[in-house]
This record gives C-alpha cells, sequence and structure tokens, in this order.
C-alpha cells in the first residue's frame, strides 16, 4: 500500500526505487564517514527521550535501546547523532504523535507538513556542532533517512505514520541528490 501511496504521490520509482536511492547514498555516506570508533550508545536518542528540568538544570536520558549484553551497550557515535537529527532536523517526534499532515502540492507530489513551525536556530546550531565534530552533513542525513525508512516495519499497524515515515526519508533523499542536505 505505502508502494503504492509513493507511486501516485509522486515518487514514481516507489518504495523500492526510494530505498535502491538509499543504498547508493549509504554506500557514499560510509566511504565519506566510516565508523572509526565505538563508544556507549543510548540507542534511542530522540527528543522524546530527553528529559531536562528547568527548575534544577538537570537532563535526563529516559527509554535506551535495551542491551543485553555489555557488548551491546557498544556502537558508532554517529547512530546517536544521527538519531537526533531524525528529531531536530526530520520531525520524527511530531511524525510519532499524530502531529503531522500528508499533503499534496500543486506538483501532485505528496508531502510531509509537520504541525510546527520550522526553528531555523535549532538546525543551525545542530548543523555548527556536528561540524565541529567532522560529522558529515550528506552521511548524517543519509543515515537520517535509513532511519525513517527502517520505521516502516515498526509502525505498520498505523498505515498513515508509515507513509509519513515513507515521504520523510524520499524527502531528505532527494535533497541529497539535489545536493541540498538540509532540505
Amino acid at each position: 500500500q505505502v508502494d503504492g501511496l509513493l507511486r501516485s504521490g509522486g515518487f514514481p520509482e516507489g518504495l523500492s526505487g526510494v530505498v535502491a536511492r538509499l543504498d547508493t547514498h549509504l554506500d557514499a555516506a560510509f566511504a565519506a564517514s566510516p565508523p572509526t570508533h565505538v563508544a556507549v550508545m543510548h540507542g534511542d536518542l530522540c527528543l522524546s527521550n530527553i528529559l531536562f528540568d528547568k527548575a534544577t538544570g538537570l537532563t535526563r536520558f529516559i527509554d535506551p535501546r535495551g542491551a543485553t549484553t555489555e557488548d551491546d551497550l557498544w556502537g558508532p557515535p554517529t547512530y546517536d547523532v544521527a538519531k537526533l537529527s531524525h528529531s531536530l532536523l526530520g520531525g520524527y517526534d511530531f511524525i510519532n504523535q499524530g502531529l503531522y499532515d500528508v499533503v499534496v502540492g500543486t506538483d501532485l507530489r505528496a508531502a510531509v507538513r509537520l504541525d510546527t513551525t520550522p526553528r531555523p536556530a535549532i538546525a543551525d546550531r545542530f548543523a555548527a556542532r556536528t561540524k565541529a565534530l567532522g560529522i558529515d552533513r550528506p552521511a548524517l542525513r543519509t543515515f537520517e533517512a535509513a532511519l525513517f525508512l527502517s520505521m516502516l516495519p515498526l509502525h505498520a499497524e498505523d498505515p498513515r505514520k508509515t507513509l509519513a515515515f515513507a515521504l520523510r526519508g524520499a524527502a531528505i533523499l532527494d535533497g541529497l541528490d539535489a545536493g541540498d542536505p538540509l532540505r
């Protein structure tokens, strides 16, 4: 169903074509930003798993990915950064909480419209920080697109949300294809 909706919504290659584009971008992303070390990971670092107490100034990270062994705690830190980008730039938390619409533009192309005003200052600060850390922006956005597309089977019970995740992943790939990794 998602494949058909993507095809009729302006992505004639359908889901398999979007995944094929992702594969091409992943090859380039791993070449540009190969995992060089591992660290203790959160594993699900999205905005809804970060709590901040304004009164005390304390930040708490909740609901980490389950680890059954010590080895499961370790992974490439870029994964957690991509998960954070997934929230800050991609709008994952808004989609996950149903705060979005799937809209059709004047070009008859489907897109996700978040129920929020974009905050360029946050994106700019995130971009500056990741650049200072030496994280390749196109690689990071590629990993983010992969995260959106990986959500499809995890949210199959909600076809509308599944479509929104597919559209966000495809839109990020469109931005990368156009040379605009912030799109």
